[in-house]
């Protein structure tokens, strides 16, 4: 750690002075994580694209000051982006023209990313995870679908809190608030889809959340806890707040604090709840069709080329 010396080696890399921002002691831990990683900077376009002072010391914060498990959680999680191609799944989920499949999501998906942030400028996602139909999701053949833009929806937050960190110079994180209303014991059926959604997020965004509030939760909500709970890391379970009859006082005061007149009225603001653009509707029969449609499509084209 000695050789690693904070000002020389930052110089070349850190054009914004990201580094002397960190706390003195969380100076060294990051140099040397990128250091650690010299490979995947020098091979790999989006690990390169993920080290600068701020993100690398999401890494070691989420791994808690291990640096063998920060290294091994930034190598495993850019192994998981190339794997489902999260740049090209970012391009269609924002092209302007929508594909059927992704017209579909909007209807059933469960998670926005609002446009509005809190007092102290961390964003917020809603999510209505209560009320996705998951015997309508499983039965039509939309588990990946979902799962797609969920991470959708992570990633832009990501993408989102690391820009703003690097324009206010200050670590920026999202608050996420989830209404488990409508919770019942088919969540309990479709366990397995859950623990896939859980573990999209922590083992591959690294320290993007200040806090995720739960509200509504169900009676069923301690069996499905019970599941959940020991797939988090300690650090992400340290964010969880499940919230009694006065969840409306305890948003208001994460994170900075939250405007109520602009959170979406199912949430216990005042908004409409037509800035929710991920619904979670009920999924009719038959609408799986789309994708076996454009799955036979794919198909074709395989076929001839």
């Amino acid at each position: 750690m000695a050789a690693l010396e904070t000002s020389a080696s930052s110089e070349s890399w850190d054009k914004d002075g990201l580094l002397l921002l960190l706390p003195e002691e969380a100076r060294a831990p990051v140099l040397e994580l990128r250091e650690r990683i010299k490979d995947m900077i020098e091979t790999n376009e989006d690990a390169a694209s993920h080290v600068d002072a701020f993100t690398l010391h999401r890494y070691v914060v989420a791994r808690q000051n291990n640096l063998d498990d920060a290294e091994a959680m930034f190598r495993d999680s850019h192994a998981w982006r190339a794997e489902v191609g999260i740049g090209a799944m970012m391009e269609r989920w924002q092209a302007e023209t929508k594909t059927p499949e992704i017209e579909l999501a909007t209807k059933h998906a469960y998670s926005t990313l609002l446009e509005q942030q809190t007092a102290d400028g961390s964003p917020i996602i809603v999510s209505r995870i209560g009320r996705a139909d998951l015997v309508g999701i499983v039965r039509e053949g939309m588990v990946d679908l979902i799962l797609e833009q969920y991470m959708v929806c992570l990633e832009s937050a990501f993408r989102l809190v690391t820009k703003l960190s690097l324009e206010r110079k200050s670590i920026v994180k999202c608050m996420i608030i989830m209404d488990l209303a409508g919770l019942s014991m088919n969540t309990l059926r479709y366990i397995n889809v859950v623990r896939r959604v859980v573990q999209i997020g922590p083992p591959n965004f690294a320290e993007v959340t200040c806090k995720i509030n739960l509200i509504n939760a169900p009676w069923v909500f301690t069996s499905i806890w019970a599941v959940v709970k020991p797939l988090l890391p300690p650090a992400t379970r340290a964010k969880v707040n499940i919230c009694g009859a006065n969840y409306v006082e305890q948003i208001a005061s994460s994170c900075g604090g939250v405007d109520m007149t602009q959170l979406p009225a199912s949430f216990g603001g005042e908004a409409s709840d037509d800035i929710i653009t991920f619904p979670a509707d009920p999924v009719p029969v038959g609408a799986g069709e789309i994708l076996k449609k454009g799955e036979a499509a794919d198909d074709k084209g395989a076929s001839a080329e």
